[in-house]
């Protein structure tokens, strides 16, 4: 759990300094083809990839949880509030809106789990609901880690562009915004999956729910795994 809490806090303060990105000053043509050849489509693609790969975790995990922990009327909200937001034409606001839903209904489940009655609850889930609920508590927190990893891998990618104003920033210019918001936007979503990990994690352990947390190799495989 550490692990996961402090990988959210140092996340949390990369967009500092890449946040403005202009593109800063105008480099020597040297300088400048040399950067370009260090940063690659496979480096820009990769943040790209981590984000969706979060996107998964998040969502496979979050209706587990509410389905589990919340029961059948918090699992038809979720679904009502998802349904809502497909709708939304402006895709950023789409993301944003379904990202949000997911995140408030586990948070939901959360306060309801800590009360009297959630307490009795977690006494009587059986073997298999436990295993469910415990796995899908590993890859909520794997969520957040992958979010962390895209910020990161995305600070870096909006450092180096910015290095190379004739290269690399033209030769991805129209992905570069898209990082940079990235940048931006996530490391807030990261630390709070971060908290309400930590929280699930003490009620997991509040009800004997056995809890696998992702170690440092599957962050990384996951982070670079294809989806359809």
């Amino acid at each position: 759990m550490r692990k996961i809490l402090l990988s959210a806090a140092v996340v949390a303060t990369l967009s500092s300094s890449v946040y403005g990105f202009g593109f800063g000053g105008m480099p020597s043509i040297g300088a400048s083809k040399d950067a370009a050849a260090s940063l690659t489509a496979g480096d820009v693609d990769a943040v790209f990839l981590a984000v969706k790969n979060a996107e998964y975790f998040l969502g496979e995990s979050s209706s587990k949880i509410v389905a589990v922990l919340g029961g059948s009327e918090a699992k038809a909200k979720l679904e009502a509030e998802l349904k809502s937001a497909e709708a939304i034409k402006d895709p950023k606001e789409k993301d944003a809106k379904i990202a949000k839903a997911k995140q408030d209904a586990v948070a939901q489940t959360i306060k309801d789990s800590e009360s009297k009655e959630g307490k009795e609850k977690l006494k009587n889930l059986g073997d298999a609901q436990k295993k469910e609920v415990g796995s899908a508590i590993g890859n909520f927190a794997l969520a957040g880690l992958l979010d962390a990893i895209a910020v990161k891998m995305g600070s870096d990618v909006v450092s180096r562009a910015s290095k190379d104003p004739m290269g690399a920033a033209v030769k991805f210019a129209s992905k570069l915004p898209l990082i940079k918001d990235i940048v931006a936007t996530l490391p807030q979503q990261a630390t709070d999956i971060a908290k309400m990990s930590e929280n699930l994690v003490k009620i997991a352990k509040s009800g004997n729910i056995p809890v696998a947390m992702p170690d440092d190799k599957k962050v990384q495989e996951a982070s670079k795994a294809a989806r359809d």
